[in-house]
C-alpha cells in the first residue's frame, strides 16, 4: 500500500494569492527541490516532521473537514513529493485543487486532470526563477515575492513567456512596509505598458491564523 509523506493537514482560509479569505483544507506534503532564505515553512523539507499516510487515511482526514470545496496542495513543493498524483486523483472529483508549486518540476501525469478542476499558482524563487515550460502553459496565477532583489525586468520576461489566461500577484515578502511601497512601484511600472497586477499580502501572517 502506498504510503505518502505528509507534513500536516489542516482546515484554515487562504491566506495569499488570489483566492484569498476561501475556506480552504491544506494538505502539506513533505519535500522540496529548494532551500530559499525567507522559506517560511523550513519544517516541511527537514526529513523529521512528517507521518507516512495511506491514500485511505489522507483521504478520511480531509472528508472529516465538512462542506469546504476546495484543497490547497503545498509544501515545501508539492510536485516534488511522488504520492501528489494519487492524491489528486483521488481528490478531484470532489474538490476543487489548488496546486502551489515554485515552477522548477512538472509531472506529465499532470497532463491527465482537467485543469477547469485545477488552480495552479507558480511562485518563481531567486536567484534563477526558472520556471518549467510546462507550468508556464498550465499556470492560472504568477505570484512574485516582492523583495530587494527582484526587479522590473526579471518579472517582465517571465510575463512575457506566460500564457495570455495567467494573473500576476505581487506578495511583499513577509508584509515588510518597504517591500510594499517597492511593489506598488512595480505595479504602477507595469501600468504603463497597460499589464494590471494585483499586490496582496499575507493576511495569515497579519492576523496571526494558524
Amino acid at each position: 500500500m502506498e504510503q505518502i509523506k505528509i507534513v500536516e493537514i489542516f482546515q484554515s482560509i487562504e491566506g495569499e494569492g488570489r483566492n484569498i479569505g476561501l475556506p480552504m483544507i491544506f494538505i502539506r506534503l513533505e519535500g522540496c527541490n529548494l532551500r530559499c532564505l525567507w522559506c517560511d515553512t523550513k519544517y516541511s523539507y527537514d526529513n523529521e516532521n512528517y507521518t507516512k499516510m495511506s491514500l485511505n487515511e489522507i483521504i478520511n482526514k480531509v472528508n472529516s473537514f465538512k462542506n469546504i470545496k476546495h484543497i490547497t496542495l503545498t509544501g515545501g513543493e508539492p510536485l516534488y513529493n511522488k504520492g501528489v498524483i494519487s492524491i489528486i486523483n483521488n481528490l478531484i472529483d470532489k474538490y476543487n485543487i489548488l496546486i502551489e508549486t515554485n515552477g522548477t518540476i512538472w509531472n506529465d501525469e499532470l497532463e491527465k486532470f482537467d485543469f477547469n478542476k485545477i488552480y495552479l499558482v507558480c511562485s518563481p524563487k531567486p536567484k534563477e526563477y526558472f520556471i518549467h515550460k510546462k507550468i508556464l502553459e498550465y499556470c492560472n496565477e504568477l505570484k512574485f515575492v516582492i523583495d530587494k532583489d527582484i526587479i522590473f525586468d526579471t518579472i517582465f520576461s517571465i510575463i512575457k513567456k506566460s500564457s495570455k489566461k495567467v494573473k500576476i500577484t505581487f506578495q511583499p515578502e513577509n508584509n515588510k512596509v518597504e517591500f510594499l511601497k517597492k511593489a506598488t512601484l512595480l505595479q504602477n511600472k507595469f501600468l504603463e505598458i497597460d499589464i494590471e497586477i494585483r499586490v496582496i499580502p499575507q493576511i495569515h501572517k497579519l492576523f496571526n491564523i494558524s
